[in-house]
């Protein structure tokens, strides 16, 4: 899994099955990647509880929006 914003982060982005353009990158970035998604810790969020089954995640100091990402649910990821 890589996250990426650049256009020299394109190469990264397409050697990977879940690559993720954050929502601010510009249109060419966003097309080699498979997603976007507004903040990396929306990600981690919803990918945490798949590798951590029965834990749970300590609370945050800053809430986060409940979605964040068009990534697929973290099922389909599991």
């Amino acid at each position: 899994m890589v996250f990426g914003d650049e256009y020299n982060d394109i190469e990264m982005l397409k050697s990977v099955k879940y690559s993720f353009a954050m929502e601010h990158a510009k249109d060419g970035v966003k097309a080699a990647a498979s997603y976007t998604a507004v903040r990396v810790e929306g990600v981690l969020r919803k990918l945490l509880p798949c590798s951590l089954p029965g834990k749970f995640l300590p609370p945050h100091t800053m809430p986060l929006p409940a979605v964040e990402t068009a990534a697929p649910d973290s099922q389909e990821i599991c």
